[in-house]
């Protein structure tokens, strides 16, 4: 029994040596006996025969010796197609491969750890759209053999197909990766820190993670395929390789998971993408451009190239509360959804945010995103949003078409002007009860213009309505024709903010010398009437042609019926021809023109009978405490691009009266100079605060070259009559006028003349000592218009009889003949 159980130990022991000695002897037989360099002509086919491409064993191929022997190579490359950048797509410097021993006797390369060094990989788009990491089997794909190499000689034969193996786990250290663009000359490179994969088997699931750098930025990647076995073999296409790829860069991470058929052409996939970041303007760097800092971003889509195509669908982005002050200052975003089926299909979005202190939502449907890649930014995207800000409201439905074209209808509801204040960035009118309408459109691109088609404009102060085109190319224009039932002026200007009620003349900086043909002002003395250039660019730099016709418009208390006009500006030349209206005393018309060019001609002809004198006033910014309608009669030419200049050079006719009104005190200041002179009481007269009462007040001036004679200048209040006449010299700014004031005492009244000369700057006023009433038409025979006639009407009225009427003849009688 003893002897039994020693032999059968013995025998086990036997056994079990020969099972552990075997491995060891063959792999030391193999290491005594094989050489590795002998095979290399067949991995070389083996290559050739999987990928089409030509792989270089530069270095000697060494084998370690262990139960695992390690196949070891140096200098390694992999050629690239022809039409690239480059002659190799990869280069190692050193790779180690741990093979399986007994797989390996059996003739199936199995390596347990595949270690690679210094790899150096360019993937690469060639100027014609081919890629270089499509591979095909040599049968269908050939590289041409490198001219510097000869063919390594043939020691075994070639392997009827690929061979069988599989990897067990791969390491890279310090490598670089390169994607090269031809089409658009675009490289960028990432470095290789760490890599590694690892699978169970052939027909395992491969598991990958790797530490890579790009422009300076850490990417880390984690990644689950399908079996290599699969990928190689063309399973894949058949069952579809599984793939699931995470990228996470400066917080952000990215995810790609699903499946593709033909993985190694990147094609027939089926992915589904996610990506979170907490702030996106942190990612401008992967795009080459600034981003939005848009904060708590997600968004997610899936996509296929079943069709051949990429197709995206099922599209969703998310953003949360983001300060935009960079894009517009005190703009910010409170939420951002947009969702769509398909990229080809109407996308639905909502955006709420905050600008100026005022809330806004925009929300509605965009049409197909499909627009914003490259190839598709002329198609026309339908647009249907609804806008709101505070208690406005406004609604853009139509077209868009690429980024430069639109036809949108708008239309819009705004209770007050006002609450928008913060949107604008200023102060805005309280306009109340807005309402408009109107389509916008772009048919030669937004660099070229808009036009506004069917504008419907109305609220508290009137309507307006018509076409407007505003043309950017080649210069700033504006046309369009302008209607109303009414509007209302003073609600309007009553609701702008004071600073911006007054219409105020631009001045240049300080002017030249005045024009050649204008005479100089009186050496030493300083000019009244300016010399500052007006401020024509504007005139210079664009074209209007406007017109405009409404049936009532309130300004000045005073109400206008059928106010017509048409602006027209075109190469520096202005034109209001015609302008008329009907006014409280009857038509006006009024036409202008002024060209900016040589000789600078402005000419003004108007018949106002019936013009309200407070708003008129209030234009030329002097005291307006008035109230009444003035008559205003013009027909005058200038020349010159100053006021001087245009005061110097008038010729015409100009007339004004007022009857039955009243005048701001502080407007007839220079008759209490007058009354002092004259020794007259002043009291009639306060110049402050409060009104004087008219019974009349009228004056009429001829003008030629600048010389201004004033042959009829009557003021008719209840205590006191002021007459006179003279010339006022616009050209050296001198006076020679006689003022006779009467204060009326019940009886006769007193009359005591006053003369002016000097300059309009400085005037000199002194007591006439002589001014008998026949001296007044030897001293003034240049009064022109029958002066004799003339100032025996005024001694008509200081006698008692009627100052007014001829004086409001006379000036009338400056009115224009209109054709």
């Amino acid at each position: 029994m003893s002897r039994r159980r020693r032999t059968s130990s013995t025998s086990l022991q036997i056994v079990v040596t020969t099972v552990v000695a075997l491995p060891v002897v063959a792999a030391l037989a193999t290491w005594l006996l094989f050489d590795p360099n002998s095979i290399k002509p067949r991995i070389v086919d083996a290559v050739r025969a999987a990928t089409g491409r030509e792989l270089v064993l530069q270095g000697p191929l060494s084998i370690g010796l262990s139960l695992q022997p390690t196949l070891q190579a140096q200098d390694v490359r992999l050629s690239n197609p022809t039409g690239f950048s480059r002659l190799d797509m990869a280069t190692l410097s050193k790779v180690e491969a741990r093979l399986a021993l007994w797989p390996l006797m059996r003739g199936r390369v199995e390596i347990v750890r595949l270690d690679v060094t210094n790899p150096d990989v360019m993937l690469e788009t060639s100027a014609s759209g081919q890629n270089n990491w499509r591979f095909a089997p040599a049968a269908h794909r050939q590289t041409p053999p490198r001219a510097a190499q000869a063919p390594a000689p043939v020691t075994a034969p070639a392997p009827t197909g690929a061979p069988s193996f599989a990897v067990g786990e791969v390491r890279v250290m310090e490598g670089k990766l390169t994607w090269r663009d031809a089409r658009s000359d675009q490289t960028r490179s990432a470095l290789i820190n760490q890599f590694s994969a690892e699978s169970a088997g052939a027909q395992a699931a491969v598991s990958a993670k790797a530490d890579v750098s790009v422009d300076g930025h850490a990417v880390a990647l984690s990644a689950e395929t399908g079996p290599i076995e699969a990928l190689m073999g063309g399973e894949a296409g058949v069952r579809g390789w599984p793939l699931q790829v995470v990228a996470r860069v400066d917080g952000a991470r990215l995810s790609a998971s699903g499946t593709v058929g033909l993985p190694l052409e990147g094609r027939l996939y089926r992915l589904t993408l996610d990506a979170t970041a907490p702030d996106l303007s942190a990612l401008g760097w992967l795009v080459g451009q600034k981003l939005p800092p848009l904060r708590d971003v997600s968004a997610s889509a899936k996509v296929s190239d079943d069709s051949g195509a990429p197709v995206a669908s099922a599209i969703a982005l998310h953003a949360g509360a983001a300060d935009l002050a960079d894009l517009a200052p005190g703009l910010s975003m409170e939420r951002l959804e947009l969702s769509a089926p398909a990229l080809d299909q109407a996308a639905h979005m909502e955006l709420d945010g905050l600008f100026g202190g005022t809330k806004w939502r925009a929300a509605g449907t965009l049409g197909r995103l499909s627009f914003l890649a490259p190839h598709r930014r002329s198609d026309a995207v339908p647009v249907d949003l609804a806008f709101s800000a505070g208690d406005a409201t406004l609604t853009a439905k139509g077209v868009i078409v690429g980024p430069d074209g639109f036809d949108v209808a708008l239309a819009g509801q705004v209770p007050d002007v006002a609450t928008l204040s913060g949107l604008a960035g200023r102060p805005l009118p309280s306009l109340r009860g807005l309402a408009f309408e109107v389509r916008a459109s772009d048919p030669g691109g937004l660099a070229q213009g808009v036009v506004l088609h069917n504008l419907k404009l109305a609220g508290a102060n009137g309507d307006v309505a018509g076409d407007l085109t505003i043309a950017r190319q080649p210069r700033l224009a504006f046309r369009g024709q302008l209607s109303g039932k009414s509007l209302d002026l003073d609600g309007v200007l009553a609701a702008i903010p004071d600073a911006l009620s007054a219409p105020r003349l631009v001045a240049a900086s300080p002017a030249p010398a005045a024009p050649a043909q204008a005479p100089a002002p009186v050496p030493g003395a300083k000019r009244f009437i300016s010399g500052r250039p007006f401020n024509l660019a504007v005139l210079d730099r664009q074209d209007v042609d406007l017109r405009w016709a409404f049936g009532e418009v309130r300004s000045g208390g005073a109400v206008y019926r059928d106010v017509i006009g048409r602006l027209d500006l075109a190469q520096g030349k202005a034109a209001l021809d015609p302008f008329t209206a009907t006014l409280p005393g009857g038509r006006m018309e009024l036409r202008a023109g002024y060209d900016t060019k040589d000789p600078q001609l402005l000419s003004l002809a108007i018949s106002a009978p019936g013009l309200a004198l407070k708003p008129l006033l209030t234009a030329f910014g002097l005291p307006d405490d008035s109230s009444g309608t003035i008559e205003v009669a013009a027909d005058l030419t200038a020349s010159g691009n100053s006021p001087y200049a245009l005061a110097a050079s008038v010729a015409g006719k100009f007339g004004v009266a007022m009857t039955d009104g009243e005048l701001d005190n502080h407007l007839l200041g220079i008759l209490v100079d007058l009354l002092k002179v004259a020794k007259l009481p002043t009291d009639m007269i306060s110049g402050g605060a409060g009104r004087t009462k008219l019974r009349c007040f009228a004056t009429r001036i001829d003008a030629v070259r600048g010389v201004a004679t004033v042959s009829s200048l009557v003021l008719d209040a209840s205590r006191l009559l002021v007459q006179g006449g003279g010339v006022v010299n616009l050209a050296d700014e001198t006076l020679a006028m006689k003022i006779r004031p009467l204060l009326r005492t019940g009886g006769a009244g007193i009359v005591l003349p006053v003369r002016m000369t000097g300059s309009l700057t400085r005037p000199n006023v002194a007591l006439d000592a002589g001014g008998a009433l026949e001296g007044l038409a030897g001293n003034f025979a240049g009064l022109g218009r029958k002066p004799v006639a003339t100032l025996g009407n005024a001694a008509a009225g200081e006698r008692g009889g009627d100052a007014c009427g001829p004086a409001v003849a006379a000036a009338r009688g400056a009115r224009p003949n209109f054709k």
